[in-house]
């Protein structure tokens, strides 16, 4: 069983869409579902490095995960490479971009407000982790993430 599974169960519920978009992407990519809780579980123990130091894939704060800071990818890319076996990019775009490469995985980012920190909600195609999310309901397409897999 997956470790202190309440706990993570607890903080995927209140912060894990843009976790669970990119799971939806290499679910996309490999043609078969993924087991989402356990690959969040294993990406919140893996290390990456990133910019030059080390950290984990996903940050988890155990101690507090109704908190809205709780979860945090650290790296998107590291973490498709962890559910693919293969090397990603992602970098993002705003809210027009539309991609005509096959190799591309969009995933939108919602929000009320532009404002740097303000609450985003991430969706994949039409898949909403949510159901009836305020974010996406109430608020417009703000930005979104490119998923690009590398050669």
């Amino acid at each position: 069983m997956i470790r202190h599974i309440q706990t993570l169960c607890i903080g995927v519920g209140d912060g894990a869409c843009y976790a669970l978009s990119l799971i939806k992407v290499a679910e996309r990519f490999l043609g078969r579902d993924l087991d989402a809780l356990r690959s969040i579980s294993e990406a919140t123990e893996k290390k990456i490095t990133v910019d030059g130091k080390e950290t984990k894939i996903i940050k988890f704060n155990w101690a507090t995960p109704t908190d809205s800071e709780a979860m945090y990818v650290n790296s998107p890319a590291g973490f498709l490479r962890m559910l693919t076996g293969r090397n990603w990019t992602v970098r993002r775009e705003d809210a027009a971009y539309k991609s005509a490469n096959p190799k591309e995985y969009v995933i939108n980012s919602w929000g009320i407000s532009n404002a740097e920190g303000a609450p985003r909600h991430f969706t994949f195609d039409t898949d909403d982790t949510l159901y009836k999310s305020p974010l996406r309901t109430n608020g417009k397409l703000i930005s979104v993430r490119v998923c690009r897999l590398e050669d």
